[in-house]
């Protein structure tokens, strides 16, 4: 099986989203989780990120967790959510940096607003999980 991590920042909007759209549209054989790198561990996801995964039929079960080295030991394509994400992850553990990856679209913090910009956030996300598939279905 392998592992794919989404990263952001408070692992409770972006990453957690990622999470559970690519372990609906994931193909055989891959499954995500994700973390964050200022998370406080065993937050809820936020309220807008699971009103607006249930818009599309999608479930998130989710604790917010802190990224540590265990992560990238752990995980076989680390995924910023944002291109600062993944320079922060590779300058915090560069011995892991040909597996750390920028999310594919440009994804704005949803934090604290409202569900709308939420939804945004989520078709952003589902755009970029659609192109992290089709890459990895590329490598089979």
């Amino acid at each position: 099986m392998k592992k794919v991590l989404f990263v952001c920042t408070g692992n409770t909007c972006r990453s957690p989203m990622a999470q559970a759209i690519f372990n609906e549209c994931a193909p055989e054989g891959f499954v995500a989780s994700s973390a964050g790198i200022t998370a406080s561990d065993g937050r809820e996801v936020s309220e807008n990120s699971r009103l607006a995964l249930d818009e599309i039929g999608i479930s998130v079960d989710h604790k917010s967790e802190k990224l540590c080295k265990k992560h990238l030991e752990e995980y076989d394509y680390i995924v910023g959510i944002t291109a600062d994400h993944a320079r922060v992850i590779t300058s915090l553990f560069p011995e892991h940096k040909d597996k750390i990856f920028a999310f594919p679209v440009d994804v704005s913090d949803p934090y604290g607003g409202d569900i709308i910009l939420y939804r945004r956030c989520r078709d952003k996300i589902l755009d970029g999980v659609k192109k992290i598939i089709g890459a990895l279905n590329d490598e089979k």
